[in-house]
């Protein structure tokens, strides 16, 4: 039985998390998170030739972050590779 109390007091200590640390934490992964939303951009300005294009992928983006909701950012990537198919399909029918 001391033991089992022993445990759980560990536990609960070790889960402990001073309101500090937790708020370093929250800053460094949204800090992590940023950098990589801004080379995400970054490498859409890189890869999208069509100015309406990269606008669309990046409120998509954006917006897929605000809704939690991957898939309709995955829909904009899908519109590009049918189209970049589409264009290689019609040079090479010419």
């Amino acid at each position: 039985m001391a033991d089992h109390r022993l445990r759980s007091l560990l536990e609960d200590l070790t889960t402990i998390t001073p309101k500090k640390k937790e708020l370093e934490h929250l800053e460094v992964q949204a800090r992590r998170m940023f950098n990589a939303d801004i080379k995400l951009f970054q490498l859409i300005d890189e890869l999208v030739e069509d100015e309406e294009e990269r606008e669309d992928l990046k409120k998509r983006f954006v917006s897929s972050v605000r809704l939690g909701k991957f898939r309709k950012f995955e829909i904009g990537i899908a519109r590009l590779r049918q189209k970049r198919k589409d264009d290689r399909d019609r040079s090479e029918d010419e």
